[in-house]
């Protein structure tokens, strides 16, 4: 249910977006979780506004707030009940993203 490493999630202009390994464990086991917890239904409603913001992360990588207290460059985007910190980074390197 969850996306592969490397996704181009518009059309339009954008940036791919790259999930870590970690991330993408992360992603798993908060669906599961979700599922045990609430249901299918609760579970396919999260994992669409993940998906969301994925293509909010994709179009406006600028997006959200500046944490230079997590790391330089990173920033945090809230979808629903959930916080992103990502790192924008040039497409060209994220060939090499895992």
């Amino acid at each position: 249910m969850w996306p592969a490493t490397t996704l181009t999630l518009m059309s339009t202009p954008s940036l791919p977006v790259a999930l870590s390994r970690r991330a993408q464990r992360d992603f798993r086991l908060i669906l599961a979780r979700t599922r045990e917890e609430w249901g299918e239904a609760q579970e396919a409603a999260y994992a669409e506004v993940l998906r969301r913001a994925l293509l909010t992360l994709s179009g406006f990588p600028e997006s959200g707030r500046t944490r230079e207290e997590l790391s330089a460059g990173y920033r945090s985007l809230w979808s629903g009940d959930t916080s992103f910190s990502i790192r924008p980074c040039q497409p060209a390197s994220l060939s090499s993203a895992s």
